[in-house]
């Protein structure tokens, strides 16, 4: 329509042996087409469009493609997929497995929608296997996973040649298995692998493996922590998480190797009926041939954490007997909101009961003294029940760090303000911490807590009251006592102290001359009158480029008048 209209005024105004025909032509031509035709730049994904499950078969191995539409597989990728497939923001519903494995591909902005059996053999709803550096991104899943052996919502298994980077991925659905099960990754054997931004919204459950919500174990069991490592980053579980097995945790199960999990989020239920459970993390390797490096920073849990031999409300156990230089393990500005119990519908005969409220077992040699837990927050309930433990068993309870069988262990700036209720004898109590070797503990200092239990032996414990804490008091003398600002409060909001201030400053601490304690008093705004003024329409991007093509007919139109005064 836009060409016929240029053609009828061309034909109508301008002479054929007009010199100027073209310029003026040209110039008349665009502001027609921007008179009537609108339009938007966009830009086309990349390689060879992909429309029918037939095409999605016939991929070439190391191609590039991206999905035109919709499409439905009922079968999965023939053979190892090398390139790279943008879902250009279309689903893909599925009955089996996308790919039965990938090497060096990346697979993004894509849906994935349906059902999948794994008849007892690993199963994912992008890819089973994973090889050499592979990459998702923006990929959500919304095809439940059943009767998997090792299962998870985007990869199942990464191999030791693997090395994973998943950003902005989210898991809808629930994942149920017999061995490993997770919202994202069900297992990582090796290297340096990322995960930022993903979330996980569906039930996980197993019914013989670790569980979690994002990555359910990672480092096999030769993994070493000084190589192997999965650094995850602000991500968030808001699903429940349960294992019949062994570990179970928010973010991670079970480790062997190295760990980085910052700025991490949980808002599921966790739960080990049989094992070690945490907040954030589940535990890490137990076999004194390996060694874990763990950091823990700057994470939240909401979820209740219930387990029969390790429960915490962030990490569930820490450390190693064998501690080599610079793999050292913390956890630091991290806040409990959730209940931690025990799991007692399964009775235990001579075992033990670790159950704190940020960690439940830290363990470690003497070579590294970075070794603890700092500025961290414990507001949830802790409810130590042995009725599940029989014979020569053990309880130990604290209220950030159960037991500590650690020369060189950092314990400092840690608040507790859970209640702790016990059934049973209890073998070893903290009011902070209980530590086997406290004697050679050199920095345990700047703790409160507002238990005050009867045979405590952390005698470096603050004992204060509720109120002391809501009151900003205990956040104020922390501070004081660090030389920095670790912890802010909104005093008559917050009912403990938070580690992120607020943008204005509102909730930085102040100690009144009256030894009272308050947040800053903000100036009145001072309100200008206002003025109207017209209202000025937004500009989009069309608006953009007409102005840009006026601009350009503005010098050609100086142009043709240049030219035409040389006639």
């Amino acid at each position: 329509m836009c060409y016929n209209l240029f053609t009828q005024f061309e034909e109508k105004h301008f002479r054929k042996d007009n010199p100027m025909k073209k310029t003026l032509s040209l110039i008349l031509a665009i502001c027609t087409i921007l008179s009537i035709c609108s339009f938007s730049v966009a830009a086309a994904p990349e390689g060879t469009a992909i429309s029918s499950a037939a095409e999605f078969a016939a991929m070439a191995a190391d191609g590039k493609y991206y999905l035109a539409n919709d499409i439905t597989l009922d079968a999965t990728y023939a053979g190892p997929f090398k390139g790279t497939l943008d879902g250009n923001g279309k689903t893909i519903t599925v009955s089996a497995p996308m790919f039965a494995a990938i090497d060096g591909a990346t697979i993004k902005n894509l849906t994935v929608a349906g059902a999948i059996d794994g008849a007892a053999a690993d199963a994912a709803a992008v890819a089973v296997n994973a090889a050499g550096a592979v990459a998702f991104e923006n990929i959500t899943n919304k095809a439940t996973i059943t009767n998997a052996a090792i299962g998870a919502g985007i990869l199942a298994v990464a191999d030791a040649t693997a090395t994973v980077t998943m950003i902005g991925c989210v898991n809808e659905a629930a994942i149920s298995t017999a061995n490993e099960a997770a919202g994202l990754i069900g297992y990582i054997y090796n290297n340096i692998n990322t995960i930022t931004d993903c979330v996980n919204n569906g039930e996980i459950n197993s019914t013989g493996g670790s569980a979690a919500g994002i990555i359910a174990r990672f480092g096999e069991n030769s993994a070493k922590a000084d190589v192997a490592k999965v650094i995850i980053v602000n991500c968030v579980n808001n699903a429940n998480v349960y294992t019949d097995g062994t570990q179970a945790g928010g973010m991670l199960a079970y480790l062997v190797g190295g760990t980085e999990i910052k700025g991490c989020v949980n808002k599921g239920n966790i739960t080990s009926s049989n094992n070690k459970a945490g907040g954030i993390f589940g535990t890490s390797v137990k076999d004194t041939k390996n060694v874990c490096a763990i950091a823990v920073e700057n994470c939240i849990n909401y979820g209740t954490v219930s387990a029969p031999k390790v429960a915490a409300g962030i990490v569930g156990r820490l450390g190693r007997a064998v501690q080599l230089e610079g793999l050292n393990y913390m956890v630091k500005n991290c806040i409990n909101y959730g209940d931690v119990k025990a799991y007692t519908a399964i009775t235990y005969d001579k075992a033990t009961l670790y159950i704190g409220g940020i960690a439940g077992y830290a363990y470690g040699g003497s070579l590294v003294p970075a070794n603890g837990v700092v500025n961290c927050v414990n507001l949830g309930n802790i409810t130590a029940d042995r009725s599940h433990l029989t014979g020569a068993s053990s309880l130990y309870i604290g209220g950030i760090v159960a037991y500590v069988n650690a020369v060189n262990f950092e314990c400092k700036n840690n608040i507790n303000a859970g209640i702790v209720t016990i059934n049973g004898e209890v073998t070893g109590m903290g009011n902070i911490i209980y530590n086997k070797k406290l004697e050679g503990a050199t920095a345990e200092t700047n703790n409160y807590s507002v238990v005050a239990a009867e045979g405590a032996t952390d005698s470096f414990t603050t004992i204060v009251t509720a109120d002391q804490i809501a009151s900003g008091e205990v956040a104020y003398l922390i501070n004081e006592a660090a030389g920095e600002t670790i912890y802010y409060q909104a005093i008559g909001t917050d009912k403990a102290p938070v580690l992120t201030a607020a943008e204005d400053g509102s909730n930085t601490i102040l100690k009144n001359a009256d030894g009272t304690f308050a947040n800053p008093v903000k100036e009145p705004e001072v309100t200008e009158p206002e003025t109207t003024e017209p209202e000025t329409p937004p500009t989009t991007g069309d608006s953009t480029v007409i102005f840009a093509v006026i601009a350009v007919i503005s010098i050609l139109g100086v142009a043709v008048v240049a030219k035409r005064r040389e006639f």
